[in-house]
């Protein structure tokens, strides 16, 4: 889905904005289509946890994902910013990417550690009870 939103921005820019701003628009609805795709890992791996009855990570991974946005903004955004970056739409729109594919990417490993760990514990109690 984010390709086809990335191949189609140009067509969505346009339909919303006019010609002299389309550049940065343009940039904008690029970096906005991967948004389909972290909030789609997002939904799925905090479904996932939620069905292996671990809701206290949930707030682990919303507490990384507040934590780097406070960090990103207090360096690119704030008033006291990194000296040469000039914060833009843009900015604050990479700026969310980065949080959410953060969060996505490490509820996607806790998912995966936490899945292979009961798998591999299920496997070791089967071949216990199996040996004679």
């Amino acid at each position: 889905m984010s390709i086809v939103f990335v191949s189609a921005a140009f067509q969505s820019a346009a339909g919303f904005v006019s010609i002299e701003i389309g550049s940065s628009s343009l940039t904008y609805v690029r970096i906005n289509s991967f948004s389909a795709l972290s909030s789609a890992i997002e939904t799925a791996v905090s479904n996932s946890i939620r069905t292996l009855d671990k809701p206290d990570v949930l707030l682990v991974i919303s507490s990384i994902k507040f934590a780097v946005n406070i960090m990103l903004d207090l360096i690119l955004i704030s008033k006291v910013h990194v000296r040469g970056v000039k914060p833009t739409a843009n900015t604050q729109a990479t700026i969310q990417l980065i949080c959410n594919m953060c969060s996505a990417v490490a509820g996607l490993m806790y998912f995966i550690s936490m899945t292979s760990k009961r798998h591999k514990q299920h496997v070791d109690r089967k071949a216990i009870k199996t040996q004679p």
